[in-house]
């Protein structure tokens, strides 16, 4: 299986600041986003589900153009938030959450009391 990458929530300016060159007085401009990246797995009977979370923030002011709120979706979202974390930390968490599926599956440790 793969990982899902989902936004989760945006935090927005409600108006671009002053000094936001194209953002400026714009409305609702996005400048940072809420990501969890997931992988289920089922053996069995058993559903096996990890996620890592975070957020990252973006420079909204240092170019591009601006996409309104309501016209913003969450593949463009999606792509925003892999072009800000880089390639290298999308492939790095991916491989977390597909270790600790498989640690889930395979245990190497265990815990409890021998009595």
């Amino acid at each position: 299986m793969a990982a899902t990458w989902t936004v989760t929530r945006c935090d927005t300016f409600l108006t671009g600041p002053e000094s936001a060159g194209p953002f400026e007085g714009r409305e609702n401009v996005i400048f940072r986003l809420h990501w969890e990246c997931t992988e289920d797995v089922t053996e069995g009977d058993e559903v096996f589900r990890v996620r890592e979370f975070g957020a990252v923030g973006l420079r909204p002011f240092e170019g591009g153009d601006f996409i309104a709120w309501g016209d913003v979706t969450e593949e463009q979202a999606l792509t925003w938030l892999h072009e800000r974390m880089g390639a290298d930390e999308v492939s790095r968490i991916e491989s977390i959450v597909a270790l600790c599926v498989d640690r889930r599956i395979h245990p190497t440790t265990e815990t409890g009391v021998p009595w």
